[in-house]
């Protein structure tokens, strides 16, 4: 099966939801090399003509199951790369739900022959009308997937999104040929490398600045030691760590650590990084905010002041937002107050809308909707992507929310289609 194929059938076959799912086919997919002796010869290769797309894009359109989907996805799938682009012009690339399935399916395969071009074409077509997030969450895994270092280097290099004036950077993007990729985005090209390539989805990550909630969440995806160790190449300064002590940009360090501590307890032990992980860890301080969470309310913030050790940088801002996640799921409000008074705490803002929707989706809607209009829709990403993230099934109770707040919740969900 020629590699564009197998891409659109494994990613069809995975899931009809789309560009969600492409992390989770990354990780669960197993990839082998195969040495071809002698190529077959062209004349063996099935010939693509302008027939063949007409029948490829009318089988998408009249497909009505799954099956038949994938079957017409496939067949599309075929198409030569130089020929996509045309083929992309001369179709409808949305509709209701978002992305057509034929505008999907060659961006996917067209990421894999090139995957810039692609990139710059989506950006171009895709970026005034709202729809790039969409179209960079299929381009992106499948170039990740089929050339992570390329995929590594371009990310690198393209321009990035200050979020400190958006009026002014959303005009700058919009009138640039290229990409502007903003904090989201970049977290999300680290997660779509981490299971070819964990050195460059950590290395991508340590070079975006700042700090994520979610980065635990790349060292968790980690599912072997040798790649928790090749991961590790992408982390300067190990000698440098010590017990206990966490400052700078030494989280993902100590996390990845950690996660070989879990996969291999011996063989860490015997590792020159042992005595680095002592009990009272990232891991500890968590089942002791969970604890805390107990606390009276008349309590917690003395409680919370105490709890928090003498670290700095990004130690004092993880345990920061551990503490501001369990208080959320207690009372948004108060956790949002208690946050604010906190040096760190504009950095983690988020971790209220995340540790709040699960527990308390009313009362975090009604805090996000006292937050500043560009804060807003960014906190319901944040609480959409912790409650799919979680597993939950079924929406959230919307009855209390606002008609805006409950038109984003859903846009989100036809993004996810």
């Amino acid at each position: 099966m020629k590699p564009g194929i197998r891409t659109l059938s494994i990613f069809f076959c995975g899931a009809a939801a789309g560009a969600l799912v492409w992390p989770a086919l990354i990780r669960s997919s197993s990839r082998t090399q195969v040495t071809v002796a002698t190529p077959p010869p062209i004349a063996a290769r099935e010939q693509w003509t302008e027939a063949s797309l007409s029948s490829a894009l009318a089988a998408i359109a009249s497909a009505g199951s799954d099956e038949a989907r994938i079957e017409a996805a496939i067949r599309l799938g075929k198409i030569p790369a130089a020929e996509i682009e045309a083929a992309l012009e001369g179709i409808p690339l949305t509709d209701s739900n978002g992305l057509t399935l034929a505008c999907r399916t060659l961006l996917i395969r067209w990421a894999e022959a090139d995957g810039e071009a692609a990139m710059r074409w989506g950006w171009a077509k895709f970026y005034k009308q709202g729809m790039w997030y969409a179209a960079f969450r299929e381009i992106g895994p499948s170039w990740a997937w089929n050339d992570p270092q390329g995929f590594y280097l371009w990310t690198l290099d393209s321009p990035r999104k200050d979020m400190s004036d958006e009026i002014a950077q959303d005009r700058k993007a919009a009138a640039s040929d290229i990409p502007f990729l903003d904090y989201s985005e970049l977290s999300q090209a680290s997660g779509w490398l981490l299971k070819e390539r964990p050195d460059l989805a950590l290395d991508l990550r340590n070079r975006s600045g700042g700090w994520s909630t979610s980065d635990y969440k790349l060292v968790e995806q980690i599912d072997s030691v040798e790649k928790v160790q090749q991961a590790l190449q992408a982390c300067k300064g190990l000698d440098q760590l010590k017990p206990g002590i966490v400052q700078g940009d030494q989280m993902i360090a100590w996390s990845l650590l950690e996660r070989w501590k879990e996969l291999d307890p011996v063989g860490f032990s015997k590792s020159p990084h042992a005595n680095l992980l002592m009990s009272d860890n990232f891991s500890a301080f968590a089942a002791k905010a969970k604890d805390w969470s107990k606390t009276p309310s008349g309590d917690r913030e003395e409680a919370a002041a105490a709890l928090l050790t003498n670290l700095t940088g990004i130690g004092r801002q993880s345990q920061i937002y551990t503490l501001a996640r369990e208080w959320a799921a207690i009372s948004p409000v108060e956790a949002a107050a208690w946050l604010d008074a906190q040096e760190e705490g504009t950095k983690g803002i988020a971790a209220i809308a995340q540790g709040g929707i699960l527990k308390n989706s009313t009362g975090t809607m009604q805090w996000i909707a006292t937050r500043p209009p560009a804060d807003q829709a960014k906190l319901i990403v944040a609480s959409y992507d912790a409650w799919k993230e979680s597993g939950l099934s079924q929406a959230p109770d919307m009855s209390d929310w606002t008609p805006a707040q409950v038109e984003a919740w859903r846009d989100l969900d036809s993004l996810a289609e």
